[in-house]
Parts: structure tokens; C-alpha cells; sequence
């Protein structure tokens, strides 16, 4: 095969796997739990998710790609909702905030998830990078949803806080449990992901 040929099947791998996920943030992103201001949605698990699973830079155009179908009108937000208001309105920074959230972890995640039953220390070390990159996820998304609804609102941060943090601290955790409960789930999705574009 020659350099060429590989480089092209790469390149639709990649496209095949980020368009995989893409698909996935479109169906999960919507469900959501209604909650004053702000819903709880599946969309934050699905975007960790993709951290998990995707490289750094495929990670941020899987979201990126999720955020530009949902501002052209496409109702791929929470409770179908879609268009540009959605995004410029003030809970707008949380969806903005996925971008670095989902770099950074799939980053800290980069050198990939290996589920090992025979070295347990190799699988407590994966499953603490994990945790730690669902927690740096956490705050970046957190940080941008706050300063942005600030300013949107202009609250002060306690009110702020009130609103856009408090109720779903326990739906985070509960999400971050399940995350890591899925990690062999992950480690083995993750290589049949990669295989698109090397077979043949």
C-alpha cells in the first residue's frame, strides 16, 4: 500500500470516526431534564465521551461541528432547540465552554485508555487520568457557563453559582461515575474506532 493510499484511508477514518460521534452528540444532546434556567441534558456525557475516545484535534471538530449544525438552525441542543439565539443567549458559554473542556481532556487523555485485567495498575492509572480529565472538563465548562451568564444576566457570581452550578453538581458526579464505570466499555471501543481507514 502505497503513502498515498494510507494517507487517504487515514483521512477517512478520521472523518468516519468523528462523523460517528458527531451523530452521537446530535441524538444524546437533546434529552434533557427540565430544571429552572438551566435543564440537565446527556450532552455533557456524550462530549466526555468523545474526549475519551477521539484525539485532541478530533475532539474539538467533532464539537465544533455539533455547535455549527445546532447555530445554522438544526435542533441538536437540549429540548431540540437550535439556531444562533441559542448559542449568543445566556447559557450560551456552557455550549462555547465545550470547546476547550473537550480539547483538554481528550489531551490529558491522549496516549489512550488500555484496559489491562492482567497489569491492575496499568488500569488504576487510566482510570485516574480519567477521572482527573472529567474533572478538568468540568471546570472549563463550568468557568466559561458562569462568566458568560454573568455578563448575560449580570449577576454576581453567588446568584450565578446558584443557577448554573449548584443543581447539577450531583448529576456531574453521577455522570463522572458512570464514565468511569464504562472505562473497559471505552478501552475497547476506542482501537475499533482507530481501525476505520487501516484495513484493506
Amino acid at each position: 500500500m502505497s503513502a498515498s493510499s494510507g494517507s487517504v484511508k487515514g483521512r477517512i477514518g478520521a472523518l468516519t470516526r468523528c462523523a460517528l460521534c458527531v451523530a452521537m452528540l446530535a441524538v444524546l444532546g437533546v434529552f434533557e431534564i427540565p430544571l429552572p434556567v438551566i435543564p440537565i441534558t446527556l450532552q455533557t456525557f456524550a462530549i466526555t465521551l468523545c474526549g475519551a475516545l477521539l484525539g485532541p484535534f478530533e475532539a474539538l471538530a467533532v464539537v465544533g461541528a455539533y455547535l455549527l449544525l445546532g447555530a445554522v438552525g438544526l435542533p441538536v441542543f437540549s429540548g431540540f432547540a437550535g439556531g444562533i439565539g441559542v448559542l449568543v443567549g445566556p447559557t450560551g458559554g456552557f455550549l462555547i465552554g465545550f470547546l476547550p473542556s473537550v480539547f483538554f481532556l481528550s489531551l490529558l487523555l491522549h496516549k489512550g485508555l488500555r484496559f489491562r485485567q492482567d497489569k491492575p495498575d496499568r488500569i488504576h492509572f487510566a482510570l485516574l487520568r480519567l477521572f482527573a480529565g472529567f474533572l478538568v472538563f468540568t471546570f472549563f465548562t463550568y468557568a466559561f457557563g458562569l462568566v458568560w451568564f454573568m455578563i448575560s444576566y449580570g449577576s454576581g457570581f453567588s446568584s450565578a453559582f446558584t443557577y448554573c452550578v449548584q443543581p447539577f453538581l450531583l448529576g456531574d458526579a453521577i455522570k463522572g461515575a458512570a464514565l468511569l464505570l464504562l472505562y473497559p466499555a471505552i478501552a475497547k471501543i476506542k482501537p475499533t474506532l482507530y481501525a476505520f481507514g487501516k484495513r484493506g
